[in-house]
C-alpha cells in the first residue's frame, strides 16, 4: 500500500516532478498524466487544512505564468481528491478555476466529468453521451479528441451504461444498438491502450456492464468478477468492492427484466393474433345478421326453405375462410391445418351455389 502523503510541502515536490520537463499541452493528453495526477491524488491524507494550503498556493501564483503547469496539476489533485471523496460542491471548485486553465485542452474532459458527477437525470446524460462520443470518435472535426486516450473511452463507455441502466425499454432501438456497440469496441480499444499489467480495474467493470446490457450476462457477469480482482490494494478497496458487486445484483434484475419483456413480448403476439380473429368474427356476425332481412319479405314457403338453405352454405362458407385466416395467424402454423378448413369452404360454397341456381331456375 503506498505511503500517505500528509504534508504539503511533500505534496508540492510531487507535482513539481510529474511536471518537471514536460510539455504541458501534449503532456496532459496522455493517459499517463491523469493515471500520475490520480495516483497522488490517493495517496493524499486530505484534511480542511491541506485543501486551503492548495487552494492558497495556486492563488497566491496566478500570475506566473512559468508556475502555471505546477497550479493545474494541483488543481487536478484537488479536484480528484474532492471528486473521489464527495467533498464539497464540485460543480463550483470547477467553475472556480476553469477560466485559469482553459488553454489546457484536457480541461475539456474535466468540464464533462463535472457534469456527469453533478447531473443525474436522462436529459443530461442523453446529452453527455452524445457529445463524449463526438471526442472520442477518430477523424472528428472536434479541436478536442480523446480518440487514443484510454481513460476518456472509459468514460464514454461509463455514461453509455449509465444511461442504458436508466433506460432499459431504449436498448432495442436502432440508435441504442449503435451507442451500446461503439462504447463496446471503445473499451476493448481503452483497455488494448494499456499496459497489460496496468488495465485500470473500471475498465473491466464497463466492458462487463455494457455486455450485460447486451444481454450476455455470463459474460457481463466474468469480467465484473475480472474488476473485482484486478482493484489494488488500498485504504478504501473493500468499499470499491462492494459499489462492483452492486453490478452482479444489478445484473440479476436486468436479466430478470430482459426475460420478463420477452414473455409481455409473446403474451402482446398472441393477443394480436386473437384480436384479428376476433375482428374477422365480428365482421362475419354483422354480414350475418344484416341478411336475415332478406327473409322477411319472402312469402313463398319452397322459397324461405331454399334460402334457408343457401343461408346455411353461406355460414359454412364463411366459417371455411374464418377457420383458414385463424390457422394462417398461428405461431405454429402447419400446412395440414388447412385441409379440413379449405374442405367446408368448398363444401359450403358448392352448396350456396347449386342452391342459388335452383332458385334461379325456379323463379
Amino acid at each position: 500500500m503506498e505511503e500517505k502523503i500528509i504534508a504539503f510541502d511533500v505534496l508540492l515536490q510531487k507535482s513539481k516532478d510529474l511536471v518537471a520537463d514536460k510539455n504541458m499541452q501534449e503532456f496532459c493528453l496522455l493517459r499517463e498524466f491523469e493515471e500520475s495526477f490520480s495516483s497522488i491524488a490517493n495517496s493524499v491524507d486530505i484534511n480542511e487544512n491541506f485543501s486551503n494550503e492548495i487552494e492558497d498556493f495556486i492563488k497566491s501564483n496566478e500570475k506566473d505564468s512559468a508556475l502555471k503547469p505546477l497550479n493545474y496539476v494541483l488543481f487536478l489533485i484537488h479536484y480528484t481528491i474532492k471528486r473521489k471523496n464527495k467533498i464539497g460542491n464540485l460543480k463550483e471548485y470547477y467553475n472556480k478555476y476553469h477560466d485559469k486553465f482553459t488553454e489546457y485542452k484536457f480541461t475539456r474532459f474535466i468540464e464533462l466529468l463535472t457534469d456527469y458527477n453533478t447531473y443525474t437525470d436522462d436529459e443530461h446524460l442523453e446529452k453527455l453521451l452524445k457529445t463524449v462520443k463526438i471526442l472520442t470518435t477518430e477523424k472528428t472535426n472536434s479541436e478536442h479528441n480523446f480518440s487514443n486516450h484510454a481513460g476518456v473511452l472509459n468514460f464514454y463507455a461509463e455514461i453509455v451504461c449509465s444511461y442504458y441502466e436508466l433506460n432499459l425499454d431504449k436498448r432495442e432501438e436502432t440508435e441504442s444498438k449503435g451507442y451500446l456497440n461503439d462504447a463496446s469496441e471503445k473499451i476493448d480499444k481503452a483497455i488494448k491502450l494499456s499496459n497489460s499489467e496496468k488495465v485500470y480495474s473500471k475498465f473491466y467493470l464497463n466492458k462487463g456492464r455494457l455486455k450485460i446490457l447486451q444481454g450476455e450476462y455470463a459474460e457481463g457477469e466474468k469480467f465484473i468478477n475480472d474488476a473485482i480482482r484486478a482493484l489494488p490494494n488500498y485504504a478504501n478497496r473493500q468499499y470499491t468492492v462492494r459499489l462492483y458487486e452492486h453490478y452482479l445484483t444489478k445484473l440479476e434484475t436486468i436479466r430478470l427484466y430482459d426475460l420478463n419483456t420477452k414473455k409481455i413480448k409473446e403474451v402482446d403476439s398472441k393477443k394480436a393474433d386473437n384480436i384479428k380473429s376476433l375482428s374477422v368474427m365480428t365482421a362475419l356476425l354483422g354480414f350475418l345478421l344484416g341478411a336475415i332481412n332478406i327473409f322477411t319479405n319472402v312469402s313463398s314457403t319452397t322459397i324461405m326453405a331454399y334460402l334457408m338453405l343457401a343461408y346455411m352454405c353461406l355460414i359454412v362458407t364463411l366459417l371455411g375462410v374464418l377457420l383458414v385466416g385463424i390457422a394462417l395467424l398461428h405461431s405454429e402454423f402447419k400446412l395440414k391445418s388447412l385441409l379440413f378448413p379449405i374442405a367446408l369452404f368448398l363444401v359450403g360454397a358448392a352448396g350456396f351455389a347449386s342452391t342459388m341456381i335452383w332458385l334461379i331456375k325456379g323463379c
